[in-house]
């Protein structure tokens, strides 16, 4: 073990002395890479170090509570600089090689699915803020300075190291609003609750939910999709970030047995159905 990595590991109990409550461990998705060629930390006599930030996303970490376009945003700012408040999920700081072999900060950095999709890879305004409140946070959790203008966000590299499973505070998540009961035996109808016109939600014998998701336009693949999933929240994306789907379900899902696969239209509807259909079955979990 190096002098530096001994110095981040006294560092890192220290901090996670602090951290209080309960927590929900989770596997993030990775998003993108960012690079900062010069970072100090203000707990060492380091030379400025190049610092990896693993951006990374999952639905467990709630959006911001101000959700709005660039254009929007930017007219909120003008009368309250700091109504834009992003939650985020921070790591440890790490130690890792650079290409040449010499060390290097690297932190993960977790925000919400939908943000991350929606204003983070459309729009450099929200990249820009998104960059900013985790350097914040970098800066007042870990004693970290990262000069931001020297960041890079590399290409075709998705995680830089190891994307370590994250702890996120049970008193982050939102709770989502349940809608009304529902008679789960009632298998002749979807439920009424559609967020789309392209899902279809519905129960077979009180226990099997099954959803059918109509991916419009040409015929694609599984290869062409990415389905993110927990026990009450589904978001389909097409290749290239396009959002399909994006609702929640009246009832929990059992997401260790969601089973996903594309299959052909019923027979009477071949003729009326321009897409692709996505069916996703799951157990309905109920409390104890």
């Amino acid at each position: 073990m190096t002098d530096l990595e001994k110095k981040l590991r006294e560092h890192n109990l220290l901090v996670n002395q602090n951290k209080k409550g309960t927590y929900v461990v989770v596997q993030p998705t990775p998003g993108c890479v960012i690079k900062f060629k010069k970072s100090k930390l203000l707990f060492s006599h380091e030379d400025d170090l190049k610092c990896f930030i693993n951006l990374a996303h999952c639905l467990e970490v709630p959006g911001p509570d101000v959700d709005v376009d660039e254009e929007e945003m930017i007219k909120m700012m003008r009368i309250d600089t700091e109504c834009f408040k992003l939650p985020l999920s921070l790591g440890e700081l790490d130690c890792v090689k650079d290409k040449q072999g010499e060390n290097s900060l690297k932190f993960d950095v977790v925000i919400n699915s939908d943000f991350y999709h929606k204003r983070f890879s459309q729009s450099e305004f929200h990249r820009q803020l998104t960059i900013a409140a985790f350097i914040n946070q970098i800066e007042q959790e870990h004693q970290v300075r990262i000069n931001r203008s020297s960041q890079v966000i590399l290409k075709n590299k998705k995680v830089y190291g190891v994307l370590s499973a994250h702890m996120i505070p049970k008193s982050m998540r939102k709770e989502p609003k349940k809608p009304q009961i529902i008679d789960l035996m009632d298998i002749q109808r979807p439920f009424d609750i559609n967020p789309h016109e392209n899902v279809q939600i519905w129960a077979e014998q009180g226990i099997q939910l099954k959803i059918r998701i109509l991916v419009p336009g040409g015929k694609v693949t599984s290869k062409d999709l990415r389905l993110e999933a927990n026990d009450d929240h589904i978001i389909l994306l097409q290749k290239g970030g396009k959002r399909i789907a994006d609702f929640f379900v009246p009832v929990d899902l059992d997401v260790d047995r969601l089973k996903a696969r594309i299959v052909e239209p019923p027979s009477e509807e071949k003729k009326d159905i321009q897409g692709t259909i996505v069916e996703l079955t799951s157990r309905c979990v109920f409390p104890d």
